[in-house]
């Protein structure tokens, strides 16, 4: 995620092999959609 102009952080996944993966991806993506709206105070465009 990123605030302002510069990355902040990275969100990550850590588990087993055999995981949802396409499931998580989306997860992790709707966590970075989160906080860039926490830190911005407006929601992305990916959410509409």
């Amino acid at each position: 995620y990123r605030v302002g102009d510069r990355n902040a952080g990275a969100v990550g996944i850590l588990g087993p092999r055999r995981m949802q993966y396409a499931r998580l991806i989306a997860l992790i993506n709707c966590m970075a959609d989160s906080l860039n709206e926490l830190f911005h105070g407006e929601a992305s465009a990916a959410n509409g």
